[in-house]
């Protein structure tokens, strides 16, 4: 979830069974989110900011605190957690 009114997230599937996840703004990794990116041929996920930088910065602290928040926005630390617990064989890396 995030703090806006709605997160954008989308599975899309071709004639040949290939299936891509993306989902962008959301705030924390939710289970419905876990459910969308199983066994998928590749994913698109987004996430805002690196711990240490937001908190280092000059940015206020109510601001910090709330894109650290769960209705923020989700960290590089935690989506790198979630790609890692979705990783399959199956997943293809593109640059």
């Amino acid at each position: 979830m995030h703090d806006a009114v709605r997160t954008i997230g989308f599975k899309l599937e071709t004639q040949l069974n290939k299936k891509i996840a993306i989902s962008t703004d959301i705030g924390y990794i939710t289970n419905i989110v876990r459910e969308y990116f199983k066994d998928v041929d590749a994913m698109v996920i987004e996430s805002n900011y690196d711990f240490n930088t937001l908190m280092n910065c000059q940015y206020p602290w109510n601001l910090k605190e709330r894109v650290k928040s769960r209705n923020g926005h989700l960290s590089n630390n935690e989506c790198a957690k979630f790609i890692k617990e979705m990783y399959t064989d199956k997943l293809k890396k593109y640059s």
